[in-house]
């Protein structure tokens, strides 16, 4: 557990049993304080393997203005947020991971997106709804795909278990 700030006292689990006491036992090993955000993000990306990688290109994705108090950023945009570059979403669904690459840029962008996939994945685009073979090259157990990104547009990449 990852906490912002300060340590929390209550720690409550999904199904509603209390948890503080497992994640404050005698080793303490399960409970991790950040004082930034950036330190959450840091212990986050070391501690989570995020099966991809942009090996070139714009690599982050930039906040300011926001709307609210500092947070991590969610996917979504809010009334005066400003955000640059470029940021990837992942989810997980039956057999694939879907990635969600969107370029918040205001001029188009080119990557390379390292996935970790048993095969080729494929490009939707869903302004048009078109679904294609990605351009890239095995790497790694994985793919390095090459990717164009239009400004202020996005794309899925779907790339199976």
């Amino acid at each position: 557990m990852i906490a912002f700030g300060t340590e929390p006292s209550i720690i409550v689990a999904k199904d509603g049993s209390h948890m503080s006491a497992k994640l404050k036992g005698p080793d303490k090993t399960r409970f991790v304080k950040a004082e930034t955000i950036f330190d959450v993000a840091l212990l986050c990306h070391e501690r989570i393997s995020p099966k991809f990688a942009i090996l070139s290109g714009p690599d982050r994705m930039h906040h300011s203005l926001s709307s609210y108090p500092p947070r991590l950023i969610d996917p979504y945009v809010h009334t005066k947020e400003q955000l640059s570059g470029v940021g990837v979403t992942r989810y997980l669904k039956q057999d694939a991971r879907i990635f969600h690459v969107c370029n918040y840029d205001m001029t188009d962008s080119e990557i390379t997106l390292w996935i970790n996939s048993s095969q080729a994945p494929e490009i939707f685009n869903p302004e048009t709804g078109e679904i294609s073979q990605a351009a890239g090259h095995p790497k790694d157990n994985g793919f390095a795909l090459d990717l164009a990104l239009p400004k202020n547009r996005s794309i899925f990449v779907t790339a199976p278990l």
